[in-house]
């Protein structure tokens, strides 16, 4: 059972001290499961132990590698990490993540960006941690076209505020005026009108952006009132006091 998967699966039950032991070879499910709750508790050297009682009662070799290679990655031991994968035969998504994280700790983006793409392709779910993710290794490695394209596949599968603000994070890095098409298709939002002065500004398009940002304004007066919404309404009076009359 994959480790990734057993540690959300641990999170739902006691902690990996109120579990009774696995008695002889007999229990090998509840080893890995043990494993992965220490694991959570960042207990790695228990952690380890369990999976090798596993690996002497005979599970299987791809499990107890994957199991190995994560805790090496929790130690922050990316090439030990890399050993253990290299032994691995099947062709899972859990493999190549943490491949993936293992490449990238080894200050190789694009290699650890093609894995995390080869982990992509097997999953029929996409969470939008795993898109940023992606596209954080392909612009580290300066494959921003592919970096742009991984979000907005995810934008196609969920409109999550977070791939929003990085797809218009990129755009607006390495194409301003994509960003302002990105701008029009949302909401007029207090954040969205002052992200889009902000893009306007850095294309020296002033009045334009003044007018963007007092509509901003307007909106997040009306808004709730917090210590955000205070936040934004300084920015946003500081931004407009530093436009060119």
């Amino acid at each position: 059972m994959l480790l990734t998967i057993l540690i959300t699966v641990a999170s739902a039950h006691p902690g990996a001290d109120e579990r009774p032991h696995a008695q002889g070879c007999r229990e090998l499910a509840q080893m890995f499961r043990r494993s992965a709750a220490l694991s959570a508790e960042s207990r790695l050297d228990e952690a380890t132990a369990e999976i090798d009682e596993a690996a002497r009662c005979g599970a299987d070799p791809d499990e107890t590698a994957l199991a190995y290679a994560e805790i090496a990655l929790l130690k922050h031991r990316p090439q030990e990490a890399l050993t253990h994968l290299d032994i691995i035969s099947m062709d899972a998504a859990a493999v190549y993540v943490a491949r993936s994280d293992a490449l990238s700790e080894l200050g190789r983006p694009s290699e650890a960006a093609d894995a995390r793409l080869l982990a992509v392709s097997r999953m029929s779910h996409l969470p939008p941690d795993l898109i940023l993710r992606t596209a954080h290794l392909l612009e580290r490695a300066d494959r921003l076209p592919e970096a742009r394209a991984v979000l907005d596949e995810g934008l196609l599968m969920s409109s999550a505020a977070s791939l929003q603000l990085e797809a218009i994070r990129l755009a607006e890095a390495h194409d301003p005026e994509d960003a302002l098409r990105r701008l029009d298709r949302l909401p007029d939002t207090a954040s969205w009108l002052q992200r889009r002065g902000d893009v306007l500004v850095r294309l020296g398009r002033e009045d334009e952006a003044r007018l963007a940002w007092t509509a901003a304004l307007d909106l997040a007066r009306q808004g709730r009132t917090s210590r955000m919404q205070h936040a934004q309404i300084a920015t946003l009076n500081h931004a407009l006091e530093n436009l060119t009359p």
